[in-house]
Parts: structure tokens; sequence; C-alpha cells
């Protein structure tokens, strides 16, 4: 009953000329889906990003983040898949013997799959994720979410799309307890904003968020690219996430973050 409420809420949260959109591009879509028109073939788009960072001296640590990125466009979908790695440790002192202490492990992957209605640049989307963070408090954290998508315009210099939907989480605290002890309705919401500020150089703009009943979480990452070679692109970023279900670890965690890009194809 309560995910039907919510999604009422979120239904007639929209202008009625966007519902009436909606509802026309669905209709137009299942009309015109067997009218015969030839699939364009299909164009990958795949990154992968490489950091490392070690330090000596007085201080002894080692950084290493790692990041694959990938959008398929076809003409009925246009899908995005997403894999980061998050890892670092420190040399530690204490009662004169040294010891390695992991003070950063993250692991997350997601993917977004889009189908395009009668208007592309109008969508149905489905959402997944899976995160494993050992220092927020839990074991592991999924998602999944569906709902309405759209590109509001792209151009040849920036591009702007959001999604909004509900969907249902799951959480796992690290406490020992082999059950599932955190799950509910959730109502996922992002934006994407990317920006050619010149022919080498891009902008992005990423923000997520996925409020529940429990607890919310969000994401945010500022990050530019300068293309250093063909295939080859530096790119300073700086991400946030906040997780307010958060007990014996902080809510924000904070990264700044300088990496090689190499474009696959």
């Amino acid at each position: 009953m309560r995910g039907i409420v919510l999604f009422l809420t979120l239904w007639l949260s929209f202008p009625v000329t966007a519902r009436i959109d909606i509802m026309r591009d669905i209709y137009l879509d299942l009309e015109d889906s067997d009218s015969g028109q030839a699939l364009a073939e299909d164009e990958w788009d795949v990154t992968g990003e490489l950091g490392l960072l070690m330090t000596s001296g007085n201080a002894v640590s080692s950084s290493f983040t790692g990041r694959i990125n990938a959008q398929h466009e076809m003409t009925q979908w246009s899908n995005e898949y997403l894999a980061e790695l998050l890892y670092k440790q420190s040399e530690v002192e204490q009662d004169g013997e040294t010891t390695t202490e992991v003070t950063a492990q993250n692991l997350l992957v997601a993917a977004q799959l889009d189908y395009k209605l009668n208007q592309p640049d109008n969508r149905l989307f489905i959402y997944g994720e899976y995160e494993d963070d050992r220092f927020n408090g839990f074991d592991y954290q999924a998602a999944v979410a569906a709902g309405w998508s759209s590109r509001l315009w792209k151009q040849n210099y920036n591009e702007f799309k959001y999604s909004v939907g509900p969907g249902y989480g799951v959480a796992k605290r690290d406490d020992g307890s082999d059950d599932i002890n955190e799950n509910g309705l959730i109502l996922r919401a992002s934006l994407d904003y990317k920006h050619q500020v010149t022919d080498t150089t891009r902008f992005r703009q990423y923000l997520s968020t996925e409020v529940g009943r429990e607890s919310t979480r969000s994401r945010s990452e500022t990050s530019i690219a300068t293309k250093v070679f063909d295939e080859i692109a530096m790119k300073v970023a700086l991400t946030m996430s906040h997780n307010s279900g958060a007990t014996d670890a902080r809510s924000l965690d904070t990264e700044t973050s300088v990496t090689l890009v190499y474009q696959f194809f």
C-alpha cells in the first residue's frame, strides 16, 4: 500500500502537460514498435580511469582508485554501466611498532537502462546498484529503481538529463548479524550535466539521491577532464558521498582525485 501511495505522489507531482506527454509517448511507441524500422549500429563509449599515489618518509601510505564507465547507445535503448574501486592503506607507528592499516576500501557497481519512447529524449529507466564500503558501517547496500528519464537538451557543447522514480533498497549493517536488517521503499533522483568547455576540455556535474524511510544516500561528482593525447586525458574530480544511516562512521565522505582516463572506443 505504501508503494502505491509513493507512486501516486510521484505521478501527481508532474504537471498535467507532462503526464499527458508521458502517456502519449508510451502509446505512440507501442504503435510504432512493429514499424520495421532498421536498427542503427551499436555505439559504445568506454573509458577507464586509473589513479595511484604513494608517499614515503615521515608518512608512508599508498592509495589506488580505478573506474570503468561504459555507455551503449542503440536505436531503442541508451544504457550506462559503472564500476569503481577505491583502496588506501597507511603505515601507523604505535608503541614502537609499525603496522599497516587499511583506511579506505570501497567498491561500487551500477547500471541504468533507458528505454526510448516515441520521442527519443523521453525514456523509461531501470536502475540497479551495489556498494560495499568497509568504513561506512554497512556490509553492503543495494538498490533498484524504475521510472521516468528525460534528456532536456543535447547541443554541440552541453547536455543535461535527469531521472526520477520509486524503488527498493536493501542494506546489511556491519554488526556481525547474518540478517538483512534494513530494507524498504526509496525514491531515487539523479541529474547529469556535461559541458564541452573547449575542444579538449570537458566539465561534468553529477548528482544523485536515494531517499528512504531509514536513511538517505546522496552522491555528487564534480569533474573536469583535459585531453593529453588522442585517447588519454587527465581528470580532476571532487566526489562527495553522504549517508545519513551511517552510525559508527562519518556521514559525509569527500575524495579529491587526479586520474588518467583512457578512451578504449
